[in-house]
């Protein structure tokens, strides 16, 4: 859809967009959201490893005042089922120009280098234009093959 788009407006993008895209009826009564979800991953060994950076940087950098700083990287690093959340620790990947510690960036680049994007899935949803201007969701019952 994208590279139609280009074709008819006659611009071509020079970052191609990976993520989600939103396209209108001409009278914009009608909405089309694709949303894309990648599956992260972290490789066990390395983010390992960038925990123990970041539990040295703690130990060796955190003052009364910026506990909170612990309880991010503690909550970042906790499970469910046994897995990260990616989420929270793509968020620490936010501070990496914020702090920039040693100990702090090395963590920050091992954390890069274990991602592995395992796969991704799109989600389309469809929305009604109502008076107000807000778009009511149309329920769509169907699923990927």
């Amino acid at each position: 859809m994208v590279a139609a788009h280009e074709a008819k407006e006659g611009v071509e993008l020079k970052k191609k967009t990976k993520g989600n895209m939103q396209w209108f009826s001409f009278d914009r009564g009608i909405k089309v959201e694709a949303d894309v979800q990648e599956r992260i991953e972290f490789d066990s060994i390395t983010i390992a490893q960038a925990r123990e950076k970041l539990d040295e940087f703690l130990t060796n950098s955190v003052k009364s005042d910026v506990e909170f700083v612990l309880d991010l990287v503690t909550s970042a690093f906790s499970t469910t089922n046994g897995k990260l959340d990616a989420k929270k620790v793509m968020g620490l990947l936010g501070y990496k120009h914020k702090i920039k510690a040693a100990l702090f960036q090395e963590a920050m680049a091992l954390i890069e280098k274990s991602i592995t994007r395992t796969g991704s899935k799109m989600y389309f949803s469809v929305g009604e234009r109502q008076e107000d201007g807000s778009y009511s969701r149309v329920n769509l019952n169907f699923s990927a093959a």
